[in-house]
């Protein structure tokens, strides 16, 4: 197998060898950890360099699905809720997209994400996301989690939280979506939490004006 090479060699060889499956297999286990996820930043957080992320795509362990973010061919995510979800962890849909995750409405790219005020979202802009960067209490308040399949937990915002974030920013979403999502939730629901959220938001005079077209 090794012609010509001294049993010194061999063994340099054999450990490299080693060394290298065990920088991939990290990798894999990584993504097993993330449902199927691996991204070139989580390969940085492990102290694996990312030639190791190309020797796997090269050997068919897992494809590209955009810059930076890679799955397992064993085990494909379809939901692209969940790949950005595991790639930008502070990440939390809001707005139209999180409308779409309780079933309002279908989604609509680029998903909306709110990221804190600071937060770096020069990888992000380059994805089908638009950042949405917030102050702190905007950011973490009202924060919940919606369960998909395979018991993996997407973050978004409570329903009416979100109901008040999508009257802050209106003019980015359908305003007969949002009319009709208020409109369904007051069906059911008094007006009591959503004056409490006002009050923490501070958004209470748009909140009056928002009410006031309603009941025309």
């Amino acid at each position: 197998m090794y012609n010509g090479a001294t049993n010194l060699d061999i063994q340099i060889i054999e450990e490299y060898t080693r060394f290298m499956h065990y920088k991939e297999e990290q990798l894999i286990k990584l993504a097993k950890k993330n449902h199927g996820v691996l991204t070139s930043r989580g390969c940085d957080e492990i102290g694996v360099e990312r030639r190791f992320i190309s020797q796997l795509v090269d050997k068919g362990y897992i494809i590209k699905v955009s810059r930076g973010i890679y799955q397992l061919v064993s085990q494909p995510v379809e939901n692209p809720f969940m790949i950005y979800q595991t790639t930008y962890r502070k990440g939390i849909y809001d707005l139209q997209a999180a409308l779409a995750l309780y079933g309002k409405c279908e989604p609509a790219y680029p998903l909306e994400m709110a990221f804190p005020h600071g937060y770096n979202t020069s990888t992000v802009n380059k994805q089908a996301i638009k950042p949405l960067c917030v102050n702190t209490l905007r950011y973490q308040y009202g924060i919940t989690t919606i369960k998909m399949h395979g018991n993996i937990r997407i973050k978004t915002y409570r329903y009416p939280v979100l109901l008040m974030h999508c009257i802050i920013r209106k003019n980015t979403i359908d305003t007969e979506l949002i009319r009709q999502c208020w409109l369904d939730y007051l069906s059911t629901h008094t007006l009591k939490e959503l004056n409490q959220i006002a009050f923490v938001l501070k958004c209470q005079n748009r909140y009056d004006a928002y009410l006031k077209t309603l009941v025309h």
